[in-house]
């Protein structure tokens, strides 16, 4: 695989002047000239025919969800779309008060602060496939609550940590009782001994995974209750994935002595870096590969990892790509697991490359490309937003 993406970097930047044909243009939402939308805030489901987004107004903000403009609240923290899009939600501030609004209705209102807002600012509002909302709220006494449509999802006194998978089919969470630690996968309780600090649910939907801390003195990885790996203990954990069949996992840890972040593939450290972006780490559905994007000790500018190697790339964090996405965005394989798709920069195009290959361009500087994707037909599908033309769209291009 790496010698084909090697040898269509060379034969990309022989195409890379040229212009892009075939695609489709859809708009989605043709904004109002006296509509703002909020910078970062559209959100999409994954066949992209649904979206959401936040509107700002001298009053407040509110959301607008698949063109339908919502009630006007002092601010929205966060928004939601389930896997299939045909469920929304937002946690709206009401002046001391924050509100969860699913699907255009009020199904709870707290205190403000009451919500916990994850640093990964797509799972504070989760959805399951049949339109239940997972949020964890706090409780008295510093306790913790995993909520389900607003009502505690179980009787346990403490649950945090709600992991959905992609397909909204499975949820992973932690509990607290009078007999221990538990991980709740799928309804079943499974005893750890420790605390959790990361929990992953494989891309399949299959397998759960944690990194659990022992005391001072031990972190262990664990998949479906077997302990995989040990980690150094006095290294902070700063991230975990599990992999689309569960075999492998990816984590992160900060050396305290350099402050460089160790990239470990299922416990072996195979690239060190000053920054990987999260969001960008995938595996491949046949589980054969990983990929992710970093910028090396000493490096300014951006890579790709595959496999362990860096590979000749596009920049993926090119100029202003990423004012968005801090985190990146996923690299994607493609479905026969043997190509690769992501968004870069060069010159004053944004672009998605596919092998190295510039497969679609658009402006730098006037356009928000959000996460591409594979169609079930395996064309490629992207969500963006066109600044110059006030429009949220989409396009779709088949690969020739």
């Amino acid at each position: 695989m790496k010698k084909i993406i090697a040898y269509t970097f060379l034969v990309g930047l022989c195409f890379s002047l040229l212009s892009c044909g075939g695609e489709k243009k859809e708009v989605l939402y043709q904004i109002p000239a006296d509509i703002k939308i909020k910078e970062c805030s559209p959100i999409f489901s994954q066949d992209c025919e649904h979206f959401a987004a936040i509107k700002e107004e001298m009053e407040g903000e509110a959301v607008i969800y698949d063109g339908e403009v919502g009630k006007v609240y002092t601010a929205i923290d966060a928004i939601s779309l389930s896997p299939s899009g045909k469920n929304f939600a937002y946690l709206a501030v009401d002046g001391k008060n924050e509100v969860i609004v699913k699907d255009g209705k009020e199904i709870a209102k707290y205190s403000y602060k009451t919500v916990i807002k994850s640093e990964d600012r797509r799972k504070t509002l989760q959805f399951l496939d049949d339109g239940s909302l997972i949020f964890t709220k706090k409780e008295p006494k510093k306790m913790k609550k995993v909520i389900k449509d607003g009502k505690p999802i179980d009787g346990s006194p403490y649950s945090a940590k709600p992991e959905v998978s992609k397909d909204g089919k499975h949820l992973l969470y932690w509990v607290v009782d009078g007999t221990g630690d538990f991980l709740v996968f799928d309804g079943k309780r499974h005893k750890i001994d420790g605390l959790p600090l990361f929990l992953s649910i494989s891309g399949d939907g299959e397998h759960y995974g944690a990194v659990v801390s022992n005391g001072k003195t031990k972190k262990s990885v664990i998949i479906d209750g077997n302990k995989k790996a040990t980690l150094d203990s006095k290294n902070p954990v700063e991230y975990f994935l599990l992999s689309e069949k569960g075999d492998h996992f990816i984590v992160l840890q900060r050396d305290i002595t350099t402050n460089e972040i160790k990239v470990k593939f299922d416990g072996v450290v195979v690239a060190v870096a000053n920054k990987v972006f999260t969001n960008s780490v995938a595996f491949s559905k046949d589980d054969l590969h990983y990929a992710f994007i970093m910028i090396k000790p000493r490096v300014k500018r951006a890579s790709i990892v595959l496999d362990g190697e860096e590979i000749p790339s596009f920049d993926p964090d090119f100029s202003t790509i990423n004012e968005c996405f801090g985190e990146g965005r996923s690299l994607v394989f493609s479905p026969d697991d043997e190509h690769l798709l992501y968004v870069a920069g060069t010159g004053t195009n944004q672009i998605l490359a596919f092998d190295q290959k510039v497969f679609l361009r658009f402006d730098l500087y006037n356009t928000v490309i959000y996460q591409p994707f594979f169609s079930p037909e395996g064309d490629v599908i992207c969500f963006f937003m066109d600044k110059l033309n006030k429009q949220l769209a989409k396009i779709k291009k088949e690969i020739k």
